[in-house]
């Protein structure tokens, strides 16, 4: 399966991509996360569990994060909900080739089968590499972002632990959780990158 790498490899080159991206670029990009997430999400997540969380608290540092959540989160025109119907960010990267070539793949996936979302996680960093739904999680790292406590990040870091010997003996693990203050059920299955002879 071709998918998760060309989505992890993607993801890690805008390391590269990203020296050449201009200091006013940058600043604007994180200008506007930081207003998604304190005009959209916050709002809509202390309306869902009662609390008082300021936007502050999922801000990322990470600027291949920024980006991604920039061209597919905030910069999407598709309202919130929809913003899995975006097919490429407007962008040139490696990553949104990468997107255009598989998201319409994976979207009608979890249509056809009545899924919730997909993830492709780097299993080093933890960066969610990849989600159909462009939740908030997207492009964030599950092991030192601001999702880092949240129940999606608690079973992947449960399933990395040894997750060469656990895809041979149990393909698909199951763990059920609440995300976004909603139930849900997170199958796990470990891909790994096989040597060609």
């Amino acid at each position: 399966m071709k998918q998760p790498a060309a989505f992890t490899d993607g993801f890690n080159d805008l390391y590269n991509e990203l020296e050449l991206l201009a200091e006013a670029d940058k600043k604007n990009i994180a200008l506007n996360i930081a207003s998604y997430y304190q005009n959209l999400f916050t709002q809509k997540l202390n309306e869902r569990t009662g609390s008082d969380l300021g936007y502050e608290n999922f801000l990322n540092s990470d600027l291949r994060s920024q980006y991604l959540q920039y061209y597919y989160i905030s910069a999407n025109t598709f309202n919130e909900g929809e913003k899995q119907m975006l097919d490429k960010g407007m962008d040139a990267s490696a990553y949104s080739n990468a997107h255009l070539q598989y998201h319409r793949l994976l979207r009608n996936y979890i249509e056809n089968f009545n899924i919730q979302d997909l993830f492709i996680i780097e299993p080093v960093s933890g960066h969610v590499a990849y989600s159909v739904k462009k939740q908030a999680e997207f492009g964030t790292s599950l092991v030192s972002g601001p999702f880092n406590n949240t129940a999606l990040a608690k079973a992947f870091k449960e399933i990395n632990k040894d997750a060469a010997s656990r895809a041979l003996k149990y393909p698909i693990q199951n763990f059920i959780c609440l995300l976004m203050a909603n139930p849900a059920c997170l199958c796990f299955r470990p891909f790994t990158k096989m040597a060609r002879k």
